[in-house]
């Protein structure tokens, strides 16, 4: 049996190509970046920015406030500070201080 061109065409239209596959990827980290926050979020205080800042200096500039308020409101995701904002619960949460 040969494949004809209809058929290899279709196969293609089927099966993701590598762009797709790395967008796919890309969602999915997204995804779980935000699910993340979104559990860290229940842990944290409000106004967590300044506590954020002062304990990363790093971000202390306009763009790495907005950077945080952001990923913090689930605008962007970045592994970067949803990292540090794990750590940060960890040091606030009632567990860490016994």
């Amino acid at each position: 049996m040969s494949l004809t061109k209809q058929t290899f065409d279709d196969m293609n239209e089927r099966f993701p190509t590598d762009d797709e596959h790395k967008e796919i990827r890309k969602i999915r980290t997204t995804d779980e970046l935000k699910r993340r926050v979104i559990e860290v979020k229940k842990k944290l205080p409000t106004g967590i920015v300044p506590i954020f800042i002062s304990k990363y200096p790093k971000f202390d500039n306009d763009k790495g406030r907005k950077k945080i308020t952001n990923v913090i409101q689930l605008r962007i995701a970045d592994v970067e500070i949803t990292s540090k904002l794990e750590s940060l619960a960890k040091l606030l949460s009632p567990e860490s201080k016994k």
